[in-house]
């Protein structure tokens, strides 16, 4: 008799042994997506105020006269481009931004997505060690 208590107690301890890695497991992946989102939210403000940006340069442009003096930068140096020239840079480069954000919010979805999915088999985990019980 003593010795099934043995056994039954060791069966509870290396059960106990297993949700504990898992819950540490889960601890891990939720302090990895915790600073992916965080990151990827700072990212999408950012890109946010790039689009701000754009938009008022775009609004300043507007105003000037079409064959106003305008210069790109390259590196070290500024190339004289037209003013049609400019605007399809400034428009090109809030295409890549709204691009970017897309990106990044699917990202984040797929991370949220992801977490919950972890956070369920956990919770199966622990009814069907609560079943065996």
């Amino acid at each position: 008799l003593k010795y099934r208590k043995t056994i039954q107690v060791v069966v509870v301890i290396m059960a106990d042994e297993e949700l504990t890695k898992a819950f540490q497991e889960m601890q891990m992946k939720l302090v990895e997506t915790t600073t992916k989102l965080n990151f990827a939210d700072q990212q999408i403000n950012e890109h946010h105020k790039r689009l701000t940006y754009f938009e008022l340069a775009q609004k300043e442009l507007a105003t000037l006269h079409p064959l106003t003096n305008m210069f790109d930068g390259y590196g070290r140096m500024f190339v004289k481009v037209s003013k049609d020239d400019v605007m399809t840079i400034i428009n090109e480069k809030k295409g890549a931004s709204v691009d970017k954000i897309k990106g990044l919010k699917n990202n984040q979805e797929l991370l949220r997505r992801n977490m919950k999915e972890a956070e369920c088999n956990l919770r199966e985990l622990v009814a069907a060690k609560q079943r065996s019980r």
